[in-house]
């Protein structure tokens, strides 16, 4: 009798449990709500915890206001239309889906955990249709729309999920703050508008081009005919795209940003995307040291070079044949060559009369090519003027020599006619930036590396070439910001806006411009940090990386300051 009750008691045990694991499998998800019909999906990760991350980035940078950040809870409550949070659970993700179809009011649907769904229901303003699923509030003004989400709910219909990949997800689910915009629902519903689209754009440009004085149609037309390319290819995007994804976290460290671009297999941008080779960018690490800028970029040049002629050659509209010929034949010869991964850093000297710094390296082969076929472009593009405009272009071979190997030097100069800059602002701006000189460059041609230097003379060129030399990293503030971002990329970006703010306001203040002592500029001793970008692309998309390191919005809120203290004064 005792063994049968405890068997009885057994299968007792195991049944609820196995009804309470069917409960839970059956139980109501957020994400499962989603059908494929929506246009827009968006989550806020565990609200209150969220916010509190925020507060403590907002506080890191200015004391005291963090706590006024996570105290703004409400405010989150306005935008699920519930202002007092009634009956709201906190705690777990908000979710809202909306729906857009054109030549109609979009609809949104709010699907929210609740801890007492009836205070919600009664909370919610007139006109809102209120369902709930285990501990979920689902509700809308729109009764169309909230039964599309209801039927998902009930497992009925196809989820958006089966149309993401997992990149996107992963960026979507990683984040505080995720914004999905379903690009394949809505490029279908607004087919007619992006049909439109296109002739329109024709009928832009052309407009514009028919503007054009006869004297100016021959350099600005080839550029408006650029311009409709581009314009065609992004229309081309949008409809090969499938969604895009921007997800928004935050940490006392930083405020990040993701973004992911997913398209159709086998469409024209997917083809684009997969022909883009990524890299380590490594060069940037072989950049001279506390410098206000790098940027680091590796892609099918083929395709790159050719825009960038077209751009140039839009500039010799009033060549002589001769030089256009050249020109044509340099650009020929572009497509003989090798391109690996290009970096690139900028300065400013503030002490200096020309006060742009800029270097960049290359890894082309073969470089006495390249050379060759530099010298001839810059031969044709000698001197190029339009009204009230003069630029000409001095090529000096061989003006030094660094470990054995020839220096070129350019100098371009840029002449307006009183009409074209009747203020002298454009001959102040060059001589502030470029100094007396014009601007000047210096080009070094190594075995498998190109160098290239803006500013600085030869001295600019000599460190460069020394520190690209040696494999050694030379700016830790540098290579902490690299590992910030994917491993491999198309593009990395890293700019210490704080510090580039502060050398700007030196400049103007030695100018005259603005009354600030050059010293209480130096007394806010901004430390080496950088705001940052990646872009990566693959066979099925592009993702890209923005960041905000703390230490930056702490330098740009010092600045900040020392400008309203400065105009407080002058008032």
């Amino acid at each position: 009798m005792r063994r049968w009750l405890a068997l009885r008691g057994l299968w007792l045990v195991l049944g609820s449990c196995g009804l309470l694991f069917v409960s839970i499998a059956q139980a109501a998800e957020p994400s499962d709500a989603v059908p494929e019909s929506a246009s827009v999906v968006m989550r806020v990760k565990a609200p209150q915890a969220a916010l509190g991350k925020l507060g403590d980035f907002v506080d890191a940078v200015q004391p005291g206001v963090g706590a006024v950040v996570k105290g703004n809870l409400a405010m989150l409550g306005l935008a699920i239309s519930n202002p007092g949070l009634t009956g709201v659970d906190v705690e777990k993700d908000w979710w809202a889906i909306g729906f857009a179809e054109s030549r109609q009011i979009p609809a949104v649907v709010f699907v929210v955990p609740t801890t007492d769904a009836n205070a919600m229901k009664n909370a919610l303003p007139p006109g809102f249709e209120f369902h709930s699923a285990d501990k979920l509030a689902i509700y809308s003004d729109n009764a169309e729309a909230l039964a599309k989400v209801r039927a998902r709910v009930d497992g009925k219909g196809t989820a958006l999920w089966s149309k993401i990949d997992a990149s996107t997800k992963k960026v979507f689910d990683a984040s505080d703050l995720s914004v999905l915009i379903n690009l394949g629902q809505l490029t279908k519903a607004f087919e007619s508008e992006l049909q439109q689209a296109e002739p329109q754009l024709d009928g832009f440009l052309n407009q514009i081009s028919g503007a054009i004085p006869d004297a100016q149609r021959a350099q600005i037309v080839p550029m408006l005919d650029i311009y409709r390319v581009l314009g065609k290819s992004a229309l081309q995007g949008v409809r090969d795209s499938q969604s895009l994804t921007v997800g928004f976290t935050f940490s006392k460290d930083a405020i990040r940003v993701e973004d992911r671009l997913q398209v159709g297999e086998g469409t024209a941008t997917a083809k684009f995307f997969a022909k883009q080779p990524t890299g380590e960018l490594s060069l940037i690490s072989r950049l001279p040291a506390n410098k206000l800028g790098y940027f680091g970029f590796k892609a099918d040049m083929a395709g790159m070079v050719d825009w960038s002629m077209k751009m140039t050659k839009s500039m010799l509209a009033n060549s002589s044949d001769d030089q256009k010929a050249k020109f044509e034949e340099a650009v020929k010869d572009m497509h003989t060559l090798k391109w690996n991964e290009f970096a690139v850093y900028f300065d400013l000297d503030t002490s200096a009369e020309g006060a742009i710094r800029a270097g960049s390296v290359s890894e082309i082969t073969p470089t006495n090519r390249l050379r060759e076929i530099s010298h001839t472009m810059l031969k044709a593009m000698a001197e190029i003027q339009s009204i009230g405009f003069k630029q000409t272009t001095t090529l000096e071979k061989a003006v030094a020599k660094i470990d054995g190997l020839e220096v070129d030097r350019t100098t371009m100069k840029q002449e307006f006619e009183g009409t074209a800059d009747p203020l002298g602002i454009q001959k102040k701006i060059q001589l502030l930036l470029f100094g007396e000189a014009g601007m000047q460059q210096h080009m070094l041609y190594q075995p498998t590396r190109a160098l290239q230097t803006f500013g600085g003379g030869i001295d600019e060129m000599k460190s460069l070439a020394k520190t690209v030399n040696s494999t050694a990293s030379k700016d830790e503030a540098v290579a902490a910001a690299r590992k910030r971002y994917v491993e491999k990329a198309n593009l990395i970006g890293l700019i210490d806006v704080a510090r580039l703010a502060a050398n700007g306001l030196k400049l103007a203040a030695r100018e005259g411009v603005i009354p600030v002592d050059a010293s209480a500029i130096d007394g806010l001793q901004l430390q080496p940090s950088f705001i940052g970008f990646a872009l990566a692309c693959d066979a099925t998309g592009a993702g890209a990386q923005f960041e905000i390191p703390v230490a930056q919005a702490q330098g740009v809120a010092k600045v900040a300051m020392l400008i309203f203290n400065v105009r407080n004064n002058r008032n």
